[in-house]
């Protein structure tokens, strides 16, 4: 059976950090150029200003310029596209309707011919069966039991052939691939097929070590130069991409990781941790990319080990993006996460209590996520270019 993805989320930020001092950073060289985020940017009155988009790997880190020779800028490149959204699947087949049969001669009495078969409707099939059962929770046998009651006589034949098929093939192995590897006509009939995913995104996407501590979680109400929750450090660190790009930028002045208390009435209250990489502007940081966001609902913030996941029952969701600074909103999506937390201090964080965790992830792009293959549609979410 797939897994259950969760509702989209609105994706929430605090998307704020607490600028360095002028003490802490020096300023640029006038027609100076250096490479940021793929990026080639020039010094003018001491302010780092973008030039143009190099492309992944295409800004020559000894020249600050896009391409090879000093001098040229080269070609921008391009910034990839955002693919199809995917399709959300087919509900099943409404069946044909049957031909009416033919009347016959006028002369003669005749038969009226038969009316043929009218087909089945597709509603409680085998499919429709399994779409119900995937909105039970893991543990509940009654609602399931329901799902199956509900569904039509074929229905029924065909679930009960890929359960027997799934049970005696797939038992230490209870996933998507045993199934359509070792029951392909049950599974086909039941609508249970492998998704394809988009190759250039590799699968999985990375991996992230995690390790935050603060002595107080700020809270969205205080003011914004607080530096109540920030640490001066990543919480996460890893790679992403075919190419294994680090998570922590090399060229970041900085890394800043901050936790707030946010109150949402309409999506429910929650713990927001991020980790933005900071830039020297003239003395300013400023925010680069990319951003890692952990987001935990405040009922599952407690000590223990917590499940970070797109799916039903999971207690937090992880992703990484690169964020519009200008805009102050996410631009694109990386990856989302799959693991886990462990939290080993949390106060009372709805008034600056103390937080603490570790963990690890996997990282795995919505393009191509997990069996599930391409889920960009489903989310409804702009994917960044592959790396």
């Amino acid at each position: 059976m797939k897994k259950v993805l969760l509702a989209v989320m609105a994706v929430m930020a605090i998307f704020a950090f607490t600028s360095c001092g002028e003490d802490e950073v020096s300023a640029c060289t006038a027609g100076e150029y250096k490479c940021f985020q793929d990026a080639s940017h020039i010094c003018e009155d001491g302010v780092w200003k973008k030039v143009e988009d190099c492309g992944a790997g295409q800004c020559n880190e000894a020249t600050g310029k896009c391409g090879g020779e000093s001098g040229d800028t080269g070609d921008t490149g391009n910034t990839g596209n955002t693919g199809d959204t995917g399709n959300t699947g087919d509900t099943g087949n409404t069946g044909d309707t049957g031909n009416t049969g033919d009347t016959g001669d006028t002369g003669n009495t005749g038969d009226t011919g038969n009316t043929g078969n009218t087909g089945d409707s597709g509603a409680g099939d085998c499919e429709d069966i399994f779409i119900c059962m995937n909105g039970c929770g893991e543990t509940d046998e009654a609602c399931m039991q329901a799902c199956y009651d509900a569904g039509s006589a074929q229905g029924k034949a065909d679930y009960e052939a890929w359960y027997n098929c799934f049970s005696s093939n797939c038992s230490t192995d209870q996933t998507l691939d045993c199934s359509v590897a070792n029951c392909p006509t049950e599974s086909e009939a039941c609508g249970i097929e492998k998704p394809e995913g988009d190759p250039s995104y590799v699968n999985p996407y990375g991996t992230s070590t995690l390790n935050f501590s603060v002595d107080q979680v700020a809270n969205d109400g205080d003011a914004s130069d607080s530096g109540v929750g920030v640490v001066q450090s990543a919480f996460a660190t890893g790679t992403y991409g075919g190419s294994n790009v680090a998570i922590v930028p090399a060229d970041a002045y900085v890394m800043q990781s901050s936790a707030s208390y946010v109150v949402d009435t309409t999506n429910g209250n929650y713990v927001g941790v991020q980790q933005v990489p900071v830039y020297n502007n003239n003395g300013t940081g400023v925010g680069g990319n990319p951003v890692v966001i952990l987001s935990i609902d405040e009922g599952n913030v407690a000590t223990g080990e917590l499940s970070v996941s797109l799916y039903q029952g999971a207690q937090a969701i992880m992703y990484l993006v690169d964020v519009d600074w200008n805009a102050g909103s996410i631009s694109c999506f990386h990856a989302f996460a799959e693991g886990s937390i462990n939290v080993s201090n949390v106060g009372d964080v709805t008034n600056h209590g103390a937080l603490a965790f570790t963990g690890n992830v996997t990282w795995y792009n919505p393009k191509n996520y997990e069996a599930n293959g391409d889920i960009s549609g489903q989310l409804g979410v702009t994917v960044c270019a592959a790396k």
